[in-house]
């Protein structure tokens, strides 16, 4: 399962361009290419994993990227940006 850290989620929401029940959209994870991910706004699929943050859907992960992105971690850097990042090994 992807982990996303508070400060991810708070930065999402701050991003999205205002929650209603007529736009339920939130940051989807896309395929770029074969090799990069990015972020869109689009509505959650009826498969994707969701994260919340004040009771709004800000994030979604496609069933196929699920797996690819267990062993991530998406933070937001000390320049306020989000970062995707391997998962510390539980050594």
């Amino acid at each position: 399962m992807l982990t996303v850290t508070d400060a991810a989620l708070q930065h999402l929401h701050a991003a999205l361009p205002g929650s209603d029940a007529l736009n339920p959209a939130c940051f989807r994870f896309a395929r770029r290419d074969e090799e990069s991910l990015g972020l869109i706004l689009e509505e959650p699929d009826s498969g994707d994993q969701t994260f919340e943050y004040d009771g709004d859907t800000v994030l979604a992960t496609p069933q196929p990227l699920l797996d690819l992105l267990s062993k991530k971690v998406l933070d937001v850097d000390q320049d306020g940006q989000l970062v995707l990042v391997p998962k510390p090994n539980p050594d």
